[in-house]
């Protein structure tokens, strides 16, 4: 008598579930890398972003100062059009990964933080230029970003 019986052995369905289990990991694996991939993108972009806009802040600003203090490595004090601007990294002294190192930029009474997680901040002068270095990190992400502006209201 024939087996009329048409399906598949215990031993093909396995062989499918196992070869579809393997598929499906290799997928999900792909999905995770690339989430994780467009997660670090997304946080290169905003820490680049955030050091740019402080330092278009700084150039656009000190260029034109007639007269700069850069005593201190973490602030400078310039002379813009008679109004006294100070530009200064704040940072609270704790190693808290929470906590965000920023550039406060103060003109008169008004004070504005314009960039946050700035670990690093420094102006040289080399008259009659100023060099300007800031370093912003963001989850163990560095960006630096160093300029060289030539200073058009300082008379020397």
């Amino acid at each position: 008598m024939k087996n009329e019986f048409r399906g598949f052995t215990l031993t093909e369905l396995i062989t499918a579930v196992v070869i579809t289990s393997i598929i499906i990991f290799a997928i999900t694996v792909f999905f995770v890398a690339e989430y994780k991939f467009c997660a670090t993108t997304k946080n290169k972009i905003a820490t680049i972003g955030e050091a740019r806009i402080a330092m278009n802040h700084l150039t656009e600003t000190l260029r034109f100062a007639e007269n700069l203090d850069d005593e201190t490595d973490d602030q400078i004090t310039a002379v813009v059009n008679g109004v006294s601007i100070t530009y200064r990294r704040l940072d609270d002294g704790t190693v808290n990964p929470e906590h965000k190192d920023v550039i406060e930029y103060t003109r008169g009474a008004n004070t504005i933080e314009i960039a946050e997680n700035i670990t690093f901040f420094a102006c040289v002068w080399d008259n009659p230029y100023l060099g300007i270095w800031l370093t912003s990190d963001r989850e163990g992400r560095p960006v630096s970003l160093r300029t060289q502006i030539r200073v058009l209201g300082r008379q020397e």
